[in-house]
């Protein structure tokens, strides 16, 4: 028993040196902040991943996007994806 868990004790802490997580913000446009924000996210198990720009701004109803935030934050082999938008709504 003490040599599994010695076992499992060593796989953590392997993992935990394999994580990382990125974050970037880019302003994208002179536009203002505004009140609206979007997000797209999902992970690299998901054969239909999509976290672009364009569906974090279709998801919050952000007409004119003024700053992007991309995040990827790795466990080991899994990835997580997300991309934040904020901007403006349509129609203001």
């Amino acid at each position: 028993i003490m040599k599994k868990i010695k076992n499992v004790v060593i796989a953590f802490i392997v993992l935990a040196f394999l994580s990382s997580c990125t974050v970037t913000y880019e302003m994208v446009t002179n536009n203002p902040m505004g009140d609206a924000d979007g997000k797209a996210s999902g992970s690299s198990m998901n054969p239909d991943l999509d976290f672009s720009l364009q569906k974090a701004a279709k998801k919050g109803k952000v007409d004119k996007i003024s700053t992007v935030k991309f995040t990827i934050k790795s466990y080991g082999i899994i990835s997580k994806y997300e991309t934040k938008v904020t901007g403006t709504k349509a129609g203001k």
